[in-house]
């Protein structure tokens, strides 16, 4: 029955789209005249709104585009894809220009129709430049107008553009030699500033860049983007080394343009060492000095910067070892001060730290950020056991460096905490020892806090496993609610363990801001009420428990999960678990 006929696939295709794809004229003449299908069936859309005349216009099926046009419409011929193609796209695409003949000739359709923008406002004369057929340009500007030529996509993109991403050079003599277009228009710029030279350049395309000096003058080829960006820019983004020679060679440009910054301050060299192209850098270094490899951007990187965010040892050798680039090079920090040190740590780089302190010292390593932050705490954050094992085993650094503390009391042990990171917590246990876990920060939070505020269940129960950690902060709780009761001021257990922390060999800025900072938490200490059964050793879900204030008051209901061991709890205890 014809009910099969009508059946459509699962992606939208029925048998009169899959007809004109493979140009069965017969086929889509059939579906038109049977009566139980007829010329409406040809109207409906494939996938993206695709129609047979769509199809038809691609494969530059002229016959079957007139038949469409006879017997179901030129409605149908008018129809847009949800992308915004048309079928003069569609067979400019294709090269078929035939079929935009027959459009610029049909009486309902016309030039006019061949001056509609398809999918990202590019035109007709847009395809037919990234195809490179000139034969089509030549067409549309007599048929349409020299205006579809120089018609500009909404970002300012024009022909020319297009000419030089598609390495066109026919185009793009096209476009020069005609003298309604000519030398002014090769040189308009899209609305970032990109020119057809920056284009060229992206490319490694020198005989493009050759010809445009020759032909429009090497001030095209000096011009930079609205943010600074040059063609030698653009050329060390593709990794082009013979573009920055041709460039280094060309006597009104030269090795000083090469290192001439943008409007942040990124050289060539930057972009070198963020692309990871040690024969560039080396060719920059020969080509200009080794001043280049100094320069910084607005956030204070250098190539050294750069290179170790991106974790080449091989490209970091090159730049540490270069000749007068100066004992303090790899000391320079950046506007945050990372130092080339904490870039490695970043990226959890034990080799690269082990090759900075052979030529820089372990000076270098020791170095901190202003609010103290030093490798060991990077190291944490980014969760790499790797450099903190390196640390700790290092003469020169050990243990006792991972006891640092920032200036509002972070350690190691809470970062991880706070990152969940149990596996950190034991290694620091069993390396540093527990008194570090013990610390808490300026506002008085803990391990347990940490872990509890990321929902951590994890380092809950790490807390409620280990002896030690389990008894301190019952011990905890137990001072600040005898303290509270007996009308004394606060604890001072946040002041412990900064003293604690502090004959640990911490530096005392960070104890001197925490002082007063912990008594906050005094006044209201959230708190878990364990269950009363010693002898459950499963775990309990906790979905509703009392947030117990200091003074006794259950003024307040929070709602967590918080898994509990029982075992060796004991009975009647309160642990301090829940966020501050």
């Amino acid at each position: 029955g014809v009910e099969l006929l009508r059946k459509v696939r699962s992606d939208g295709v029925n048998i009169a789209y899959l007809a004109a794809w493979n140009g069965a004229t017969a086929v889509v003449r059939f579906i038109a005249e049977h009566p139980d299908l007829g010329p409406q069936f040809l109207k409906i859309p494939g996938p993206g709104d695709t129609t047979v005349a769509h199809v038809a216009a691609h494969r530059g099926d002229v016959a079957m585009l007139k038949y469409l046009n006879n017997v179901v419409g030129v409605e149908l011929l008018r129809k847009l894809r949800s992308d915004g193609s048309t079928i003069a796209y569609l067979a400019a695409w294709t090269g078929a220009t035939a079929v935009v003949r027959y459009i610029a000739e049909h009486p309902d359709l016309g030039p006019q129709f061949l001056m509609i923008a398809g999918p990202r406002d590019n035109s007709i004369a847009h395809v037919a430049a990234h195809r490179g057929d000139v034969a089509m340009l030549e067409y549309l500007e007599n048929v349409v107008g020299v205006e579809l030529l120089r018609k500009a996509r909404a970002d300012g993109v024009h022909i020319a553009h297009i000419a030089a991403l598609a390495g066109s050079m026919d185009v793009l003599r096209f476009v020069t030699e005609r003298p309604v277009l000519g030398l002014q228009f090769v040189s308009y710029p899209d609305t970032n500033g990109v020119t057809v030279a920056h284009v060229a350049a992206q490319r490694g395309d020198v005989a493009m860049l050759e010809y445009l000096e020759n032909i429009v003058g090497v001030e095209l080829l000096r011009k930079t983007r609205f943010n600074g960006v040059h063609i030698a820019h653009a050329a060390a983004m593709a990794g082009s080394i013979d573009v920055l020679r041709f460039v280094a060679n060309n006597a009104d440009l030269g090795p000083q343009f090469l290192s001439t910054a943008d409007k942040t301050g990124v050289t060539v060299a930057h972009l070198a060492a963020e692309c990871g192209n040690l024969a560039m850098l080396e060719y920059l270094v020969t080509v200009t000095g080794v001043e280049i490899l100094k320069a910084t951007r607005s956030d204070g990187m250098n190539a050294a910067h750069v290179v170790a965010l991106k974790g080449s040892i091989e490209m970091l050798r090159f730049v540490a070892t270069t000749a007068n680039v100066g004992p303090d090079f790899l000391f320079a920090a950046d506007v945050n001060g990372f130092t080339v040190a904490h870039l490695a740590a970043l990226r959890g780089n034990v080799a690269m730290l082990e090759f900075l302190e052979n030529v820089a010292g372990v000076e270098l390593l020791r170095k901190v950020l202003p609010d103290g932050t030093s490798i060991a705490h990077i190291a944490s954050v980014v969760g790499s056991m790797d450099v903190l094992d390196f640390i700790a085993k290092h003469p020169g650094l050990g243990p006792e460096f991972i006891r640092r503390r920032l200036e509002n009391g972070d350690t190691v042990a809470l970062q991880a905490a706070e990152r969940g990171d149990v596996a950190m917590l034991e290694y620091l246990v069993k390396i540093v020892g527990v008194d570090l876990l013990l610390q808490t920060r300026c506002d008085g939070a803990n391990i347990a806090h940490r872990g509890e505020a990321v929902g951590s269940l994890e380092v809950l129960r790490f807390v409620l496993r280990h002896p030690q950690l389990r008894t301190r902060f019952l011990e905890v709780v137990a001072d600040r609610r005898t303290a509270k009761v007996s009308g004394a001021p606060g604890s001072s257990h946040v002041n412990d363990d900064s003293e604690q922390a502090a004959s640990a060999g911490v530096p005392g800025t960070a104890e001197a801001q925490c002082g007063s900072a912990g008594v906050a938490l005094q006044d209201r200490v959230p708190a878990v009420t364990l269950l009363r059964d010693a002898h459950r050793s499963a775990l309990i879900d906790i979905d509703s428990v009392q947030n117990v204030s200091a003074d006794g008051d259950e003024d307040w209901t929070m709602q967590t999960a918080v898994y509990a061991q029982l075992t060796t709890v004991p009975v009647d205890s309160v642990i301090l678990l829940a966020d501050r």
